[in-house]
């Protein structure tokens, strides 16, 4: 947006040259791209986030220079002239088809113009923010556009059919010529004026040419208005039109605005062009109520790590326009004006008094952490959890909560009946999923096109289902799927390693030592099928080992893919309540003693642990898997395992007579298992 350095004067005594003010401006968040000398006056380009649709305006800009320069806001005394009070017989009517769509609608009849040129004056200061000159009524309507930031819009009185207006939405079919020419067919997501014929503009864009003024308009109907922000963006979209006025609307505009804009144009049309305003007519209000703030100075001060004086605020928020009342030495009562609906709150008043108080100002400072392991919330529980499975080499997605029916259907581990979208766009968006395996099974199958090879991807979201007893449900999982291998360096040489479920299940393990779960286990029903999660009794899901059936529907081809999914909520729970203890490191060497075993497919790594726990005694202080081994050495049905067993004393260093013992009865316990045997 353009602002003039000039213009700004007529409103705030500024006391600093242009490039100065230009970087305050800056320094207060609104960024100034450049400043371009230009007869006589500097032109400002600057920034404005979309927040701040005050901002968009000679006046709004004026406003945060008097706060910024500690300088009184003021327009010049005789600036405005009222416009004529509400008249019933005004020779025109206004009626609104939804006041949601247009709250606010006021039409000022002013008679008796003579249209020609704008004076000089008015002409450069419009060419100085880039608008072009067209004739002294339009000129000035963008005139007050730019000053105050309310667009307005001047009709030819005598073309609009019946003296009616009726701000409606477009029928089906109608089409409209605007001012620059071009024809534009209508739909009903478009709001336009209508006359009792015909639209004569498309509302907050841009009017028609059948009703502009031209050369010959005596009298003129003057709009002000406030328009629906998401109306006014489609209609810009659908007509593929953008302009100063929509650009605004788009932004939002208040009643506060619209009155002084047309009070200002009405006194500039009956100065300048010698006409005679006799009528105003007002639909909607437009006047949403204010809101009342209770700022603390204490808490400000708490959160900027100033020294804030009640003085300093009271003037801070003065100049921005608010109104401020002292409840006590600590405490103002803050009404918020219509024009800044970017406000709310405590702490909106606490970005605008830090940033007219001044950023730079303010000391740097660490943050306050506590040494207390404990008080973690939920959302940081489940944040640690993706970065930890993210260490595990695993890549987060973020994939669609809408799924079509039939991925659901395949994946096995459903918690209730899905629910369905009424009206989908799409049939790959029939339902809110019930598990996000589904759509990371997609994005593997993706990968796999693009020839990637080290596929490792994790998510965690939200699944919805329906059950008979609870009704609508929504619970956090965590979904992980590998697939492919990936190429790592030994130390010696490069090793390839191809991803299976066991690379789940070490993640899965990774993650309930982090959450302290207790007594999970990992069952499989029969040799090859899938396993499922257990902390005691309670089942906390599935891995799901792809069969061919299942990767064809996914497009996963000729590959062996994996995934899991696991419910959240214990883990976060128990990692809430998990408290860390410290214990001393061990004094004394570990002995440790592998055992090579060849046992059945369907004995589980758990079942023979157990057993070397329970009979390896207070010695044993740790059992770890070193290796497995299949091939034509072992026979059909079986698995050869090597497990290391370390033992360790508090009191001293261990001795093989005392070590010998418990490691036979370890070998004892194994071999006399039935399915067990020593390798």
């Amino acid at each position: 947006m353009k602002f003039s350095y000039n213009w700004m004067k007529d409103f705030v005594k500024i006391t600093v040259d242009a490039e100065t003010l230009a970087h305050k401006f800056t320094m207060a968040g609104h960024e100034i791209g450049s400043v371009i000398q230009q007869d006589g006056d500097f032109i400002f380009d600057a920034e404005i986030t979309s927040n701040r649709a005050d901002c968009f305006c000679m006046t709004g800009m004026a406003r945060e220079a008097s706060a910024i320069l500690g300088k009184k806001f003021k327009a010049p005394a005789g600036f405005f002239k009222s416009v004529p009070g509400k008249s019933k017989t005004a020779g025109v009517s206004v009626s609104l088809e939804s006041v949601r769509d247009c709250p606010l609608y006021t039409a000022t009849v002013i008679k008796g113009v003579k249209v020609g040129p704008s004076p000089e004056w008015l002409r450069r200061r419009l060419e100085s923010v880039g608008c072009r000159s067209v004739n002294n009524i339009v000129d000035i309507t963008n005139y007050a556009l730019f000053e105050w930031g309310a667009p307005l819009h001047a009709f030819d009185l005598d073309k609009i059919s019946g003296g009616r207006i009726i701000v409606r939405r477009a029928g089906q079919g109608e089409s409209l010529t605007t001012i620059d020419g071009k024809t534009h067919l209508l739909t009903p997501e478009i709001l336009i004026i209508a006359d009792s014929g015909n639209p004569v503009a498309a509302a907050g864009i841009m009017g028609g040419d059948a009703s502009e003024v031209s050369s010959g308009t005596v009298n003129v109907l003057l709009e002000g208005a406030i328009f629906d922000p998401v109306l006014v963006r489609k209609g810009c979209r659908l007509m593929a039109a953008q302009t100063e006025a929509s650009y605004r609307f788009e932004r939002g505009v208040d009643a506060e605005r619209v009155k002084l804009s047309v009070e200002r144009a009405v006194m500039l049309i009956v100065s300048l062009c010698g006409g005679k305003a006799q009528a105003f007519v007002r639909k909607g209000s437009g006047a949403a109520g204010r809101k009342q703030i209770e700022f603390s100075i204490t808490e400000a001060e708490k959160l900027l790590n100033i020294k804030l004086a009640t003085g300093k605020a009271y003037r801070i928020l003065s100049g921005l326009g608010f109104k401020v009342k002292k409840v006590s030495s600590s405490t103002l009562k803050v009404e918020v004006p219509l024009f800044r609906k970017d406000v709310g709150q405590q702490a909106d008043l606490e970005e605008e008094i830090a940033r007219i108080y001044g950023y730079d100002r303010i000391v740097p400072t660490l943050p306050f952490v506590s040494a207390d392991p404990s008080g973690l919330s939920s959302w940081q529980c489940v944040s640690g959890i993706k970065r930890l499975i993210a260490g595990q080499g695993f890549h987060e997605t973020v994939t669609y909560g809408l799924v079509e029916k039939t991925s659901l259907e395949v994946i096995s581990e459903k918690p209730g009946e899905a629910i369905e979208v009424l009206n989908p766009l799409s049939r790959e968006q029939e339902v809110l999923r019930t598990s996000v395996v589904p759509g990371l099974l997609r994005c593997l199958a993706y990968n796999i096109n693009q020839k990637q090879e080290d596929l490792r991807f994790f998510e965690v979201a939200d699944i919805y289902y329906m059950t008979p007893s609870c009704g609508h449900r929504e619970e956090k999982v965590l979904a992980l799927t590998v697939c492919g291998t990936r190429r790592y360096f030994n130390g010696r040489s490069f090793c390839e390693e191809e991803f299976g479920p066991l690379h789940i299940k070490g993640a899965l393990e990774e993650l309930f030592s982090w959450a302290g779960v207790q007594d999970y286990s990992f069952r499989q029903h029969s040799v090859g099928g899938n396993i499922s999660v257990y902390a005691g009794d309670e089942k906390l899901g599935e891995v799901i080992i792809l069969d061919k059936k299942q990767s064809a529907v996914f497009d996963i081809k000729n590959r062996s893919a994996a995934a899991a999914e696991i419910r959240l909520e214990s883990i976060v729970r128990s990692r809430l309540a998990r408290r860390k203890s410290f214990r001393k490191m061990a004094l004394y060497p570990a002995v440790t003693r592998d055992i090579s075993l060849l046992l059945k497919e369907e004995i589980s790594l758990r079942d023979v642990f157990e057993l070397a726990g329970r009979a390896g005694g207070l010695l044993l202080k740790e059992l770890k898997l070193s290796d497995v081994y299949k091939g034509e050495q072992i026979s059909a049905g079986y698995k050869g395992l090597t497990v290391s067993c370390v033992y360790r004393s508090k009191e001293k260093t261990l001795t093989e007579a005392e070590v010998a013992p418990a490691h036979a009865a370890v070998v004892q316990a194994l071999s006399g298992h039935p399915g067990i045997s020593l390798r």
